[in-house]
């Protein structure tokens, strides 16, 4: 037999070790689901310590943020040109008018290449003693808009088109030493095209050379430079030469180039040498086989212009009737 009270208290007591029981049951619960993750848990606060332990040591070494620096004021953009002196270029008023009119404005604005071209022009019909020093001078007094490939390339191409070589060597010679302009891929034909149309062969392979050793490859536009120099100068064994580089270096023969060729070998009585060396380097044109059929005629060379006329079906040249 018990008393009411200790049965309540006996009831209570129960109670707290069946709570406690649970409570350490849940916990070895909890304990078992997390013992796999122990070491991923540990690496992840060690990486979230190092973090916040970088970025503390980076704020310490920057220090206090200093003030941003403004850009500098950009240059003051090109004056506009001169309406007379664009006017004269426009109306073609004359070397004299050109040249009198750009002397105006020259030293206040620098002038565009479209426009720059007429003046080199006339510099080169009425004063081309002086024409490298004005030129370079006005370069250098607007360097910041002139002073650049494409005003060398223009000048220089003017220059050599006249065929004044001796002024293009001094022009090229001022822009590499007193503004310090070198020379690019594009300047290094303009000069070709410029010895070339000289017929000068020995400054042409010079210059390949020097080009060749700047790490340059000679481009489709430079050789058609040289072809077309030579040509003007009836040069056969020099075309040939270029021919043969350009299928070297994968390029296709134009073929007013082969067209041109033919006729300058027949008027030099080399058609026959022209057709042999011609062979695999580029395909005969109907221009051409008329031009060797027609100089055939002329010499009584019948063997070559059956060969010709051979070559011509072959390769699918439509003949004229």
């Amino acid at each position: 037999f018990r008393l009411p009270w200790a049965r309540a208290a006996g009831s209570r007591d129960s109670e707290k070790y069946t709570m406690a029981s649970e409570m350490s049951a849940l916990l070895e619960s909890v304990t078992t689901y997390l013992a796999p993750l122990w070491v991923e848990v540990c690496f992840l606060l060690c990486f979230l310590l190092g973090f916040i332990i970088l970025r503390i040591d980076l704020v310490l070494k920057q220090g206090p943020k200093k003030p941003k620096k403004f850009a500098e004021d950009p240059p003051p953009p090109p004056r506009a040109t001169d309406p007379q002196f664009q006017q004269a270029v426009e109306k073609q008023a004359g070397a004299v008018a050109i040249l009198a009119a750009w002397k105006v404005v020259q030293a206040r604005s620098p002038t565009p290449a479209e426009l720059l071209k007429s003046v080199v022009q006339a510099l080169l019909e009425v004063e081309p003693n002086t024409l490298p020093q004005q030129i370079v001078e006005h370069v250098r007094r607007h360097s910041a808009q002139l002073a650049n490939p494409r005003t060398v390339v223009t000048t220089l191409d003017v220059v050599a088109r006249a065929g004044s070589i001796k002024l293009m060597e001094e022009l090229h010679e001022a822009f590499r030493r007193d503004l310090s302009l070198h020379p690019t891929l594009q300047t290094y034909e303009v000069l070709l095209g410029g010895y070339a149309t000289a017929g000068d062969v020995k400054r042409v392979r010079l210059v390949v050379a020097e080009l060749t050793a700047c790490r340059y490859r000679l481009s489709a536009r430079g050789l058609c430079l040289m072809i077309k120099g030579f040509l003007k100068n009836g040069m056969v064994d020099a075309v040939l030469e270029q021919f043969r580089e350009m299928c070297t270096l994968g390029f296709q023969v134009p073929p007013f180039a082969v067209t041109q060729l033919f006729r300058i070998g027949c008027e030099a009585g080399r058609a026959e040498h022209v057709f042999a060396q011609t062979q695999g380097l580029a395909p005969l044109s109907p221009e051409a086989v008329a031009a060797v059929l027609e100089d055939c005629c002329k010499r009584d060379n019948f063997d070559l212009a059956k060969r010709v006329e051979k070559a011509a079906r072959e390769g699918g040249v439509q003949l004229a009737p």
